[in-house]
């Protein structure tokens, strides 16, 4: 069996595989933290955990939806002009901003409430998981703009970058 190239290697590395190796990485030390964390904790503490991150699992899907819609609209052609097709991007991320203030807004006022109904007793992890998915809608934008670019090693050192802030 031949022995692959360098050139061959670092071609791969350059495309979506780039991606492939970047997930492993980020997702061996997540696995590597999350075995940590469940040894450093008591079961309710962990418990704590678990649920905190299954929020912020539930509400990140929008933004994971809004990735595949920027993605797809990027790849269709729409707009005409590069000119058209940064005024929607510029559009985008406005909307984004505004819906982060408000998703703040309303995290903030309703926390205490929705910890209440959970009977959950951290509303401020509520509040936090609310905002970190507001925000991620505006991390899934950019990572949709470079995907449908084809920028994948900028996408694979954001994930790294991304996923190593999380697990810090």
């Amino acid at each position: 069996m031949a022995k692959p190239s360098r050139e061959a290697v670092s071609g791969l590395l350059a495309g979506p595989a780039a991606l492939a190796v970047a997930g492993m990485l980020v997702n061996g030390c997540n696995l590597l933290m999350n075995l940590i964390v469940a040894r450093a904790l008591d079961s309710d503490s962990y418990g704590a955990v678990s649920v905190q991150v299954s929020i912020f699992l539930i509400l990140s899907v929008a933004g994971n939806a809004l990735l595949i819609a920027v993605v797809q609209h990027e790849t269709s052609g729409t707009g005409d002009t590069r000119r058209e097709q940064w005024s929607w991007i510029r559009q985008l991320r406005g909307a984004c901003g505004v819906g982060i203030v408000v998703a703040t807004v309303v995290a903030l006022v309703l926390s205490r409430p929705a910890a209440a109904l959970m009977s959950y007793p951290h509303p401020v992890a509520i509040a936090e998981a609310t905002i970190g998915a507001a925000l991620w809608t505006l991390l899934c934008v950019e990572r949709g703009l470079m995907q449908a670019r084809g920028a994948y090693q900028r996408l694979a050192v954001n994930f790294v970058v991304e996923g190593f802030a999380r697990i810090g």
